[in-house]
C-alpha cells in the first residue's frame, strides 16, 4: 500500500477507535528527550501483533516498517513530531503525540 492510501485508510479507521484507559486517563506520559521511558513505550506498541506495522505520519511519508526497529528509534521519533502505530489489520492503533505523551485503542 503507498503512502497516501496508507494515509487515507489510517485516517478512515481512527474515527473508528475505542481509547483504553488506563488509570482513568487515555494519554499516558512517556516523556521525552532525557526522561523518556522506551520500556513502557515498547510496552503500547506491545498491543499490536506481528512483526510489521503501519507507521503514519502524514501522505507523503507513512509505510510499513518493522516493529523491532521502529521500538528502538521511538524517542528520535517522537522528538521529530506526532504519528501513529497501526498493526497489519487496522485493528489495533497506538497514537504519539510529541509533546511525551501516548495511548492506546482497538477498532470495534
Amino acid at each position: 500500500m503507498d503512502s497516501k492510501n496508507l494515509f487515507i485508510k489510517s485516517s478512515t479507521y481512527f474515527r473508528l477507535i475505542t481509547w483504553q484507559r488506563q488509570n482513568g486517563e487515555e494519554w499516558i506520559y512517556i516523556g521525552t528527550e532525557t526522561d523518556f521511558d522506551s520500556a513502557r513505550a515498547a510496552d503500547l506498541v506491545s498491543v499490536l501483533e506481528g512483526d510489521e506495522i503501519y507507521f503514519v505520519t502524514d501522505r507523503h511519508e507513512s509505510k510499513r516498517v518493522v516493529k523491532e526497529d521502529l521500538i528502538g528509534s521511538l524517542r528520535e521519533r517522537i522528538a521529530v513530531g506526532n504519528f501513529i502505530l497501526w498493526d497489519l489489520s487496522f485493528d489495533a492503533v497506538v497514537e504519539f503525540n510529541r509533546i511525551g505523551v501516548a495511548r492506546q485503542g482497538l477498532r470495534f
